[in-house]
């Protein structure tokens, strides 16, 4: 990563938004396979593993890229970096049982933002979760109510374009509302 951040800087001399939009869920990191989805969904086949590492990717790594890419930010003089969350991180809002590894992931990102925040205060970067909405990806299904092209564009006018750095470390939903902790 710091490579490419040098290169960013080098090419471009600074970056206005880093998006940290990779992650997993259950589903996903089952890949089809009943007893890996049970691993991180039951709490009868829960395994601390595989709650560790959807931990590590969905809230560590989005970290890890800040911390690389600070010093191109920096240089932008008002960067913003959008970690995408989910309502699913909520605890307010989780309403059922099951789905440890996944809900535990978000929840952790959206404090990993929040002391974040504080540490790039100086530089004027701002950083923020948001919830894209139900999003017809291979997470989200077909069901699912948003488009990725309306989930991006509801996120880039109603949250990127308005955020400040006074919003530093909150979470929001695509349509610029608050979303609850």
């Amino acid at each position: 990563m710091t490579s490419l951040a040098h290169w960013i800087e080098f090419n471009y001399g600074h970056l206005d938004v880093l998006v940290n939009n990779a992650g997993i869920n259950s589903a996903t990191r089952a890949k089809g396979d009943k007893h890996v989805m049970e691993k991180n969904l039951t709490l009868t086949s829960l395994d601390a593993h595989e709650v560790l590492n959807m931990i590590h990717i969905n809230a560590i790594s989005p970290v890890l890229m800040a911390k690389h890419f600070k010093q191109v930010l920096a240089k932008a003089n008002g960067a913003k970096i959008i970690n995408i969350g989910s309502w699913l991180g909520s605890i307010s809002e989780k309403n059922t049982g099951g789905n440890y590894s996944y809900s535990v992931s978000k929840s952790a990102l959206s404090m990993m933002n929040k002391i974040l925040s504080y540490d790039l205060e100086h530089d004027k970067i701002t950083t923020v979760v948001v919830n894209p909405g139900w999003v017809q990806t291979d997470m989200g299904g077909a069901r699912a109510g948003l488009t990725p092209e309306q989930s991006v564009k509801s996120v880039i006018e109603h949250v990127l374009d308005k955020i400040t750095l006074k919003d530093s470390g909150l979470f929001f939903n695509h349509d610029g509302k608050h979303h609850p902790w």
